[in-house]
């Protein structure tokens, strides 16, 4: 009857959601150190019903250039690091036999590039804290990460995750 969404971001500050699928109400939206987030997903195994992941190996290497070299190295490496997450993260669900389901950050829609139905976007993607609100009803401070890590799971039943896990090929370990 639980979900947890997790958007993969830097070592210490990945999103992490955990989402009641009956009453649909989030029991917790917050930012966490990857540390953090393995022992959480140690201490809620039994209470799970599985994971919805951003994994940014999903998508294609994209070769952005930057105003700067250093800029676009700096890109490159941010990239490397929350695919390396992403990863452990997916080893994790795996080791502790927790379904899972994978989301590339390109099937999202950006709530902040002139959506102007919110509400009808499937997974939206950098939404501020008081659309977040609007959309969840979910009231107390949230940053970036853990928007993403909600809306992943925001609105999804345990048949919806099912068959996300059938869409994209991942399934029961």
């Amino acid at each position: 009857m639980l979900l947890m969404g997790i958007d993969a971001g830097s070592g210490n500050n990945c999103g992490v959601a955990i989402y009641h699928t009956k009453t649909k109400i989030f029991i917790k939206v917050k930012k966490m150190h990857l540390l953090d987030l393995l022992d959480l997903m140690d201490k809620e195994v039994a209470r799970l019903s599985g994971v919805v992941l951003e994994d940014p190996n999903l998508d294609k290497t994209t070769f952005r250039v930057g105003k700067t070299r250093a800029m676009s190295l700096k890109f490159a490496q941010d990239v490397g690091k929350n695919k390396a997450i992403a990863n452990t993260i997916i080893e994790k669900c795996r080791r502790l036999n927790i379904d899972y389901a994978l989301v590339a950050p390109s099937e999202r829609r950006r709530a902040d590039k002139g959506n102007k139905v919110l509400a009808q976007l499937n997974m939206p993607t950098k939404t501020t804290q008081q659309q977040f609100r609007l959309l969840t009803g979910f009231t107390r401070p949230t940053n970036e990460h853990s928007r993403d890590a909600g809306t992943l799971v925001w609105r999804l039943s345990l048949p919806d995750f099912e068959k996300l896990c059938k869409k994209n090929g991942q399934f029961t370990p």
